[in-house]
């Protein structure tokens, strides 16, 4: 079954400098839930400046994650110094 192009990026052997990018850009964007908050627009900032022409996604990211009137507010989706479980390990030994 051929790959679409839209999903390309999730393949880790691919060489093409466009999806690693891609795949770059994509990691970094998720990490943003484990920096300190008070940091996630410089570090935004900077994610922002070392990729070109996906203006799109990066207002995107910015109105609904970044900004600080954003549509989430940083504490629902910020994870750094996070005090409870991350998963729900904790509670999978129950059904055994």
């Amino acid at each position: 079954m051929p790959q679409s192009k839209d999903s390309s990026f999730i393949n880790a052997k691919s060489s093409d400098p466009d999806e690693i990018n891609i795949r770059t850009l994509y990691k970094k964007t998720c990490a943003l839930a484990f920096m300190q908050p008070q940091e996630v627009g410089k570090i935004w900032t900077l994610i922002m400046d070392q990729f070109q022409d996906i203006e799109v996604f990066y207002d995107y990211v910015t109105s609904t994650w970044v900004d600080d009137d954003a549509l989430f507010d940083l504490s629902l989706w910020s994870y750094f110094d996070f005090k409870s479980s991350r998963t729900n390990n904790s509670l999978e030994g129950w059904h055994h």
